[in-house]
């Protein structure tokens, strides 16, 4: 069996690990086996710091005025190598939206066709 366990907190986490191993051998003993358990920490959860988080809204408003900036809490269980980063600096991951449906570039991440419009990324915008 395998799977992937993700919590936002690293006392979750060790509450989650601590209840599957508990689950996982109590299941095995009940049904006259053993279990072995081979778990490891693969990414941590992207947590932004909030002065941060507020800082890089506030300056998005100020260079796109009358975008919609989604300053909303938005949480997501995606795993993302940024996260060991901000383990070690304060920091925040971002969305920058760049769907363009008349270039066609507008299917999901992940997806094949998954494309990026450059053009997104210009400041200020076309």
């Amino acid at each position: 069996m395998t799977g992937t366990i993700r919590t936002f907190e690293p006392e979750v986490r060790a509450q989650v690990v601590k209840r599957f191993e508990e689950t996982v051998h109590g299941v095995a003993t009940a049904m006259g086996c053993r279990a072995t358990i081979d778990l490891e920490r693969l990414t941590p959860a992207t947590v932004n710091q909030p002065e941060t988080a507020r800082t890089v809204q506030a300056i998005a408003r100020q260079l796109f005025p009358g975008e919609d900036i989604h300053s909303a809490n938005y949480i997501t269980m995606g795993s993302e190598d940024f996260a060991f980063l901000l383990e070690k600096v304060p920091g925040c991951f971002f969305f920058v939206g760049s769907a363009n449906p008349e270039k066609g570039l507008d299917a999901g991440h992940h997806h094949p066709k998954f494309d990026f419009d450059e053009v997104a990324l210009r400041v200020p915008p076309p």
